[in-house]
């Protein structure tokens, strides 16, 4: 979306995001501790947002919005009572980046291997390399 709403459909769709947000905040204002957690699917129901990716995106992008803090866990998200809860939120933010991180190593190694051509960090396509591999395959 952009900063500036250049037509009606952006400034309809930007008083759509602001009213989706408010409702989340008013919905998550109370659910204090792990055992009030709200789950994403019920937070989407209950602000009225169409889809479950709409509501994921919205903690993505205004997280920092949010007038108070919110954390997750296997109940759902909610403000935390207790640091233990703070802790275990940020322990499993940690595994998840390094499992991500590992994943992503992997990745590169595995195209490496095979030989994909690189550009700087980005991989490419290698037309003129693969092209005699497309054409043998296909005779």
């Amino acid at each position: 979306m952009p900063d500036t709403p250049t037509t009606a459909a952006d400034l309809i769709q930007g008083q759509q995001h602001a009213t989706q947000f408010a409702a989340v905040v008013e919905i998550l204002r109370h659910a204090w501790g792990h055992q009030a957690g709200i789950t994403i699917e019920q937070i989407t129901h209950q602000a009225g947002i169409p889809n479950r990716r709409t509501t994921e995106k919205l903690f993505e992008t205004r997280l920092a919005d949010f007038p108070f803090l919110i954390v997750s866990g296997s109940t759902g998200y909610f403000r935390p009572v207790a640091a233990a809860e703070i802790n275990a939120y940020r322990r499993s933010l940690r595994s998840r980046a390094i499992k991500d991180f590992l994943r992503a190593k992997l990745v590169m190694r595995k195209a490496m291997s095979e030989f994909w051509p690189r550009n700087g960090s980005e991989f490419e396509d290698a037309v003129a390399t693969r092209q005699g591999e497309l054409e043998l395959k296909q005779a």
